[in-house]
């Protein structure tokens, strides 16, 4: 499990890259990176399930002008590999997901506070008095700013990972079957809120009510096709 936990976070701090530094393909959104984190699992449901649920929790928080969101990516990585490993071990994707999804959440400031200081550092690698011949050494700090990103990212995703699964590990078992039996609704949920927070534009019932029938189709959806 340490293997897959490892070549779990590896390629999650490579997706999680393309947010800001490289690419920005949107590779890194959570309903991209969760399945691609799940094959390393040998387990995609499971892994859509997660992506699915912090892609639409997050999906109304876009990062406009100073504005820095909640890391979703990075809860995505932390949490792809708990519920992939509740999943194969304890319950279904559903309590999987929900119990990792209650675990990890967190993260995402853990994620936002990486981001934000890797920034502050990536200024700091410029001097000023090195203004006039920055074109000759633009290149070096910027891989030096790279790698120092994926080095941060990567300890901070896989020692998480890895501590939750431990975790879950030697307390999963002795979780009541009840508790895993809620904990099967937070997907719905999540999948709930995420969808109200799109359609939602004032206090009304009837667009509650139709939130939360779209948020369960969604994931009896989901369930189907899997």
């Amino acid at each position: 499990m340490i293997f897959e936990v490892l070549a779990s976070s590896v390629i999650g701090s490579i997706l999680w890259m393309d947010r800001v530094y490289v690419f920005q393909f949107m590779i890194s959104r959570p309903i991209i990176m969760a399945p691609i984190l799940g094959l390393v699992f040998g387990d995609i449901q499971t892994g859509l399930l997660t992506g699915a649920c912090l892609e639409l929790l997050w999906l109304n928080s876009p990062p406009v002008g100073s504005f820095l969101p909640e890391d979703e990516s990075f809860c995505a990585a932390v949490a792809t590999p708990v519920a992939c490993y509740v999943a194969s071990t304890m319950v279904p994707s559903a309590a999987a997901v929900g119990l990792s999804l209650v675990l990890s959440m967190p993260s995402v400031f853990i994620g936002k506070a990486i981001d934000a200081y890797q920034r502050r550092s990536s200024e700091a690698l410029v001097d000023v008095q090195e203004s006039d011949r920055l074109d000759k050494c633009i290149g070096k700090k910027l891989g030096k700013a790279l790698v120092l990103a994926f080095v941060r990212v990567f300890s901070a995703i896989f020692i998480l990972s890895l501590a939750l699964v431990v975790l879950v590990r030697f307390v999963g078992p002795s979780i009541p079957k009840d508790m895993y039996a809620a904990l099967a609704y937070i997907p719905y949920l999540s999948i709930t809120i995420g969808l109200a927070s799109l359609v939602r534009t004032g206090r009304s019932l009837r667009l509650d009510i139709v939130s939360f029938l779209m948020g369960m189709m969604t994931v009896f959806a989901i369930e189907w096709i899997w």
